[in-house]
């Protein structure tokens, strides 16, 4: 199978959403202020729409509960990747907003953009199944880790304000989506393809959110920034065989579910994290340079970790 062309297809459409969000800045459409204002509207309506209705429409309530140890897994990933993270910004001396920043970008992989077209090219028949319950987890961690990792230091939030900025849209579209899920419930149809349809907005927005951020940072700086490379040689390359070697030894587990999670792993850096990071008004710029090096580098990355597993 040829994993190259994947991935270069979904850079191609990745470019065109960017030049789409340059060409807004160029033409004066977009400015900082206003990305600020689409970012608001990404995170807080259409991203927590898009989970939503991904999700009730995804696994029934038996493969859901059948298919929870993906959940689990992926949870365990994502608390081992937050140590591992740690680690690399310790090794790469990074401090204060841009440390937090750059776990969160290590941490979470575009699943959406990328995955997902990997995995149903690996497994048509479960891949969708897989990606659906894996986004429970996902979804999940992003919303509360990760919107803490995506604040800035110098907020200083207490215990109980750290919590109440997990409480946001989209940790209650996923917990809501899960509990249809769960009872069988279903909207009305008018109302279900609606929704669909405004959370369909979320992925090619955020591209070209990311692609009107280009506009406003200095990528030759970040082709310079070694802890990217580390992340890029670790996260996305010897830590998804890392996984892979895990899993295929946990007695009974499928090896499509090691395979599946061990690609999760090699994801670069998810677009949604330089949004939340300037909701947040943390250092988003540093993120944009992060997903835009990790992305790029997919295209040698993600084919040789496919073909490895």
């Amino acid at each position: 199978m040829n994993y190259f062309s994947i991935v270069l297809s979904q850079l191609e459409i990745f470019a065109v959403y960017m030049i789409i969000g340059m060409a807004a800045v160029k033409m004066h459409i977009l400015d900082r202020g206003k990305l600020s204002v689409l970012s608001g509207i990404v995170t807080k309506i259409l991203l927590p729409l898009l989970i939503f209705t991904n999700t009730i429409h995804g696994p029934t309530r038996e493969e859901f509960l059948s298919s929870t140890v993906i959940i689990a897994i992926g949870i365990l990933l994502f608390l081992s990747l937050y140590l591992l993270s740690i680690l690399l910004s310790k090794a790469a001396s990074l401090k204060g907003n841009r440390s937090k920043v750059y776990r969160a970008c290590t941490m979470f992989g575009n699943c959406g953009f990328m995955g997902i077209p990997v995995i149903l090219a690996l497994y048509p028949d479960q891949g969708g199944l897989y990606m659906g319950m894996y986004t429970v987890a996902d979804q999940l961690m992003l919303w509360t880790l990760g919107v803490y990792l995506a604040s800035p230091v110098e907020a200083n939030l207490s215990i109980s304000g750290n919590l109440r900025k997990m409480v946001n849209p989209a940790t209650m579209a996923v917990l809501l989506s899960v509990f249809f899920v769960l009872t069988g419930l279903r909207l009305p149809d008018f109302l279900s393809d609606a929704l669909t349809k405004t959370g369909s907005a979320a992925p090619p927005l955020s591209m070209i959110y990311l692609g009107g951020a280009f506009c406003y940072i200095s990528i030759r700086d970040y082709l310079k920034k070694l802890e990217i490379y580390l992340t890029i040689l670790v996260k996305m390359l010897l830590a998804p065989l890392a996984v892979y070697f895990i899993l295929t030894h946990i007695p009974g587990l499928p090896q499509s579910i090691a395979v599946t999670i061990s690609v999760i792993c090699g994801l670069p850096s998810m677009s949604s994290i330089a949004m939340i990071a300037e909701t947040q008004h943390s250092d988003s710029d540093y993120a944009a340079g992060m997903i835009f090096l990790t992305t790029i580098s997919t295209i040698i990355t993600l084919p040789i970790v496919c073909a490895l597993l």
